[in-house]
């Protein structure tokens, strides 16, 4: 029990320099005078009516007070605070005043050589006593953290590089800061970064699981898009990261937290949630491991609907919309945007009124604003533009365009965001939008168009010999270069390196020349980023503008330069070998590229049909060539030929047909009445 003191007896004081934060682990000193209020002021405020003890009484009235509280109460034995003595009456007056008695001797202990809580209160003794504190002080980094986290969510990563050299570098050795900024260079696309990094000591040997589980899953992640990485290895990295480990764990503590809430219900006790809930980190976890999930095109993690069903309601209770944006694109972008939202909500019909409904604020909210927008964008983007889901894929945008606008009214500042962007680039795709399917030139190339396009990409042409499209078949003219030539220019003084690919992207589907711009998108892939992987793609779709040997020739040493293990799809790697055969320079060359096509495994049914159609797939064991030229594969002007010929098939096929109803009309016209009817 702490003793009591009155306020008129002492002033409190403190020696030595002011107190300040300092490095972790530094020791600071300070000077405390015991006898001040300001050290036991809870004492102080429970027995303010304590009578005055003045410390300059008379001599006897000194001597007969210490006396009285020695003989009552002697020096405690051993470390423990002293019991406060009862308010003491002041002495009877005395005429005569016998001289004053020394008080015995008081032990000199050092106190600095002594623990803090040996140290005791000892009424008989008038000077202060100096106490020397060894305390761990640590910066509180929380504010910074959030002021870098808030810049790469808008996508400033110009202004998140910066503040993390002028506030956050020299902390890198942490952990989390680490993971934080590493997550942060993969976001924006910089995967020649991520794989410059050092990794810190404390990380290889943190005892965070969850911290080096999402280092592990980043650097798969950037695997994927530079050196490669065999299927195998990428499969085995996300299912130990994810399947053992984060799912499991959130299966669990939402179980935990369920029987705690029904226990506390029945007893109406509140439940103290904070050890139950699901971290931004393993958030951050379930999100890369279907996005990694996505770029193997195999689905082995397992997730169970209900899993995602319990993680969506908890984030919403909880109001974390940045989490749930990361997990829902992750599962968007793994199993298609249909699946997904059937895992979340059960249809995927209902998904934008419940994103909607569920998040929206009655006041504006700049956070919650800017991440609805940016799952709206994201999902545009992702979904397949083709005449079925072209009136959802516009709603969808349609209502992003509302966000946007608020963003214009608000805060006009965060015009140039990512999420502003991206709003930018999915209105053009959407109004740009045009069926290839549909389109008769386009349909009579002997060729074939693999995959399925989304908003904004570039198209890969297949060719079946030789043959190259005419590029303004597939260019799509608008009156929107303006706006995006202005969100390209945003895009690069932010430094999102992805939201610039998908600028030049839509700058070439509407360039009439696009060969600078194509130039532009390879050397931001291949020099800026090491995005291998995006790199083929744009490789294959640039073939649709090489007419001559050089700009061929180029090419084919362009994509020969790239390596395969990207896990990326068959089709694509079908891709490959089909356009380097059209670019090989002799006939043992294409014909080990036919063959390596021919033995991928998992080929789609279109790709077959193609083989099929163009007498290209394998029987016996003998190839069979279409023609009987010498020269293999068949030269520009047989493809051709044979093109021109199918062309004029259907052509007459069609003319005979619009003959034949116009004959049926001219004999309904001369017909009889009685007849007619």
């Amino acid at each position: 029990m702490m003793p009591e003191v009155n306020s008129s007896s002492s002033r409190g004081h403190v020696d030595g320099p002011p107190f300040a934060l300092g490095e972790p682990g530094r020791a600071h000193e300070r000077e405390i005078d015991t006898r001040g209020p300001g050290f036991l002021r809870g004492a102080q405020e429970r027995n303010d009516k304590a009578p005055i003890v003045h410390p300059r009484r008379q001599a006897e009235d000194q001597e007969e007070g210490l006396e009285e509280v020695r003989r009552n109460f002697p020096p405690p034995q051993g470390p423990r605070y002293i019991e406060p003595p009862p308010a003491m009456p002041a002495p009877p007056h005395r005429a005569a005043r016998t001289p004053p008695q020394k008080p015995p001797p008081v032990e000199q202990t050092n106190i600095r050589s002594r623990e803090v809580d040996e140290v005791v209160w000892d009424v008989s003794r008038t000077k202060d006593v100096t106490m020397h504190l060894e305390l761990d002080i640590t910066e509180d980094l929380e504010p910074d953290l959030d002021e870098f986290c808030r810049l790469a969510r808008l996508g400033n990563f110009q202004g998140a590089k910066q503040f993390f050299q002028d506030n956050l570098e020299q902390h890198v050795d942490d952990p989390y800061i680490f993971v934080q900024y590493a997550q942060m260079l993969m976001s924006m696309g910089d995967y020649q970064s991520v794989e410059e990094l050092k990794v810190p000591y404390s990380l290889e040997h943190s005892k965070h699981l969850q911290l080096q589980i999402n280092w592990e899953l980043i650097k798969v992640f950037t695997a994927l898009h530079t050196e490669g990485l065999s299927e195998e290895d990428a499969t085995l990295a996300a299912e130990e990261a994810t399947s053992k480990n984060t799912f499991q764990k959130a299966r669990v503590k939402f179980e935990q937290l369920q029987a705690k809430r029904d226990e506390a219900s029945l007893k109406d006790n509140a439940v103290d949630e904070a050890e139950s809930q699901l971290g931004s980190t393993e958030c951050q976890i379930v999100s890369l491991a279907l996005h990694i999930e996505a770029r193997l095109h195999q689905d082995k993690l397992f997730i169970e609907t209900s899993i995602l069903t319990t993680i969506y309601e908890e984030l919403l209770r909880q109001g974390r919309i940045w989490d749930f944006r990361d997990i829902l694109i992750g599962a968007v972008y793994s199993y298609g945007s249909t699946r997904a939202f059937e895992k979340f909500f059960g249809s995927s019909e209902v998904a934008l009124d419940r994103i909607l409904l569920d998040w929206s604020t009655t006041i504006y909210d700049e956070s919650t604003n800017l991440a609805l927008l940016d799952i709206l964008t994201s999902v545009a983007l992702r979904r397949i533009l083709n005449p079925r889901t072209f009136p959802a894929t516009k709603l969808w945008v349609d209502e992003a365009g509302i966000l946007a606008s608020n963003i214009i009214r608000y805060h006009p500042s965060n015009l140039k965001s990512r999420q502003y962007i991206r709003w930018i680039l999915a209105k053009v795709a959407v109004t740009n939008y045009r069926d290839m399917d549909s389109s008769n030139e386009l349909s009579n190339l002997p060729g074939l168009f693999p995959g399925r396009t989304r908003g904004g990409e570039l198209p890969t042409y297949v060719p079946a010999a030789l043959e190259t499209p005419d590029w303004h078949l597939l260019r799509r003219p608008s009156e929107s270069n303006e706006s995006l030539q202005t969100a390209l220019k945003a895009a690069r003084q932010l430094g999102d390196l992805e939201t610039e690919v998908m600028c030049l992207s839509q700058l070439i589907l509407q360039a009439e020349e696009p060969a600078d711009l194509f130039e532009d998108l390879i050397n931001l892939q291949k020099t800026v980023q090491n995005d291998n992987r995006s790199l083929l793609k744009t490789c294959l779709s640039k073939y649709l503008i090489c007419h001559d040997k050089e700009s061929r020739d180029t090419l084919r040493e362009e994509i020969l330069s790239i390596k395969d293990d990207f896990g990326l799809h068959p089709t694509w790697l079908w891709a490959k070998r089909m356009v380097l055969r059209a670019l090989s320079h002799s006939q043992h060359e294409a014909e080990l590229l036919l063959n390596e096509a021919r033995a991928l495994p998992m080929l789609s049914r279109n790709v077959r049909e193609f083989m099929k159609r163009n007498k290209l797939e394998k029987e016996n064991g003998h190839l069979h060539i279409s023609d009987d030229s010498k020269d293999y594969p068949p030269t520009a002007s047989d493809s051709m030929e044979r093109y021109k010929k199918r062309k004029n098939e259907k052509e007459s096929s069609r003319e005979r047909e619009r003959m034949r109803k116009f004959s049926g009309l001219i004999s309904l016209s001369t017909a009889s009445p009685a007849k007619t009817l």
